[in-house]
This record gives C-alpha cells, structure tokens and sequence, in this order.
C-alpha cells in the first residue's frame, strides 16, 4: 500500500515515522526541508508538493495546522486532488470546522477521492509512542481502508459514525472506557443530525440500549 504523509511537525512527523517503520511505500511532504530530510534517511520518499505526494498513493494522511493550510494541501494549485488517484482515501488529522470537512468532502467526491476525518487525542508524547486514539468519520468502507495505516500509530481507532464523513476531528471531550466504545458524549460543538453505530457503543448500567440517532442542536 502507498502513503503519502503531509505536515511533519510534532505530531505528523512522529506519525509519520511509525508508517515508514510498518513498512509502508511512504512518500513525505513538508516545507521544513530538514524533516523530509529525516524520513528520507528512514526511507521515506521526498516529495515536491502535495500533488506530487498523493501522485499513486492509495491512503494520505494530513497533519497539518489550519483550515487554511487544509484547504490548499487538498484544493490548491499543486494540491492532492490535482493528481490523486481514482478511489484514494484522505485521512484528515487537522483539528478542523466541520464545514471545511464537509466542503473537502464534497470537492474530492467529484474524483471518487474519500476523506474521512480522523481526530486524534494522546499529543505529542502518543504520537511518539504510537500509542494515539483516533476518532474516526466516515464511510465504513473508508475507514476500514485506512485503518492499517492509522494503526500503526494509534493504541486505539474508534469509529463510531456511519456513514457520515464529516464528522468533525475537534469534537467533544468524551471517556472511553472499552475498546471502541463510548460511555458518554458532552457537549457538542455543531449543528448536524448523526446516524450512530449502536454497535460501538457500551450498555449502560441498567442495559438499557443507547440512541441510535441524535440530531445536535
């Protein structure tokens, strides 16, 4: 399988090395020279911009600082979808709005592109370790693709959400107390209706299932 990794900063270049190490095909971008330089050196291929990164590659995995920045590494002039290939899968890490998600979303359907948003919690010290928990959005079948990527940093991948790629990486605090299963959600940040995966969910004491559905207003 073929990766590409954009952003190598405290979090996506720790990311990164965990990929490299699985021995995935991994390409790399970054505008600080001197991180592509270290992957490289751990194998990793150089890439000249984005578009040149997702050139082939079946998962890309973006770490990067803003919406802003977001927005032109998938949209812009030497962007992923320039040259990503039919059925590539983008894993979006950026703490996000979730209409930039959703708007992302939208502009990659239009060449069979797929982005799930994949929030991550552990900070650096997880990254480094590999030991992150993601929180995962997106089309099942989506998720299932990336999966083997993002596991090779995270302790954790949780996909609670059906059929929902917009699903916003900087969603709520929440406890998990079971692997993929949420005890409890508080406060949301958004307004949008989710359908919910009842089977990532744990019973409460009483046995009782969980809602299946919740419109967030």
């Amino acid at each position: 399988m073929k990766v590409a990794c954009i952003g190598l900063g405290q979090m996506g270049g720790p990311m990164a090395d965990h990929v490299i190490a699985a021995g995935f095909d991994v390409a790399v971008v970054d505008l600080n020279e001197e991180l592509v330089a270290r992957r490289v050196a751990n194998g990793a291929r150089a890439a000249a911009t984005p578009a040149d990164a997702a050139d082939g590659a079946d998962v890309i995995s973006i770490t990067v600082f803003s919406d802003a920045q977001l927005i032109d590494v998938v949209c812009g002039p030497n962007g992923i979808l320039q040259n990503a290939k039919d059925g590539a899968v983008i894993a979006v890490h950026t703490t996000a709005l979730v209409k930039t998600i959703r708007d992302l979303a939208e502009q990659a359907s239009s060449k069979n592109v797929h982005v799930v948003d994949a929030g991550i919690s552990g900070g650096e010290s997880g990254a480094v370790a590999g030991t992150l928990l993601l929180l995962v959005g997106g089309e099942l079948d989506d998720v299932e693709k990336v999966r083997p990527v993002l596991s090779t940093f995270a302790k954790e991948v949780v996909s609670p959400v059906r059929s929902v790629p917009a699903w916003p990486s900087n969603w709520p605090a929440m406890q998990l107390d079971t692997p993929g299963c949420f005890r409890f959600m508080k406060q949301w940040n958004s307004r949008y209706a989710l359908e919910l995966n009842p089977n990532s969910f744990v019973m409460p004491s009483n046995k009782q299932p969980l809602l299946t559905k919740h419109s967030c207003h």
